[in-house]
């Protein structure tokens, strides 16, 4: 079910760090760029994507857009936000 509340869309702020792990082995860290609205009238983030391994590899960083509803649901795990006190928590795997 819907795990987010209008509160933390609302809180999907511009350099805000997000993360979602997939199957254990891989780890995706999107980081958000911008908010905006489609001509429908859909918001959508606008985000950087890393992925990365257990062995800490990476394919590099690229930017995607997803529907604002989309992202939350994918990107559930908040890691902090770009830039406070350096860059978010790097290591990906405990």
């Amino acid at each position: 079910m819907w795990p987010w509340t209008r509160n933390k869309i609302q809180d999907l702020d511009t350099g805000n760090v997000y993360r979602a792990r997939n199957t254990g082995l891989l780890v995706e860290t999107a980081t958000i760029l911008g908010r905006f609205e489609d001509q429908s009238g859909i918001p959508h983030i606008r985000y950087s994507l890393r992925v990365a391994t257990k062995t800490g590899a990476s394919d590099g960083v690229e930017q995607r857009v997803l529907a604002i509803g989309a992202f939350a649901s994918r990107y559930s795990e908040f890691c902090g936000k770009k830039g406070e006190n350096g860059a978010p928590d790097t290591k990906v795997f405990a």
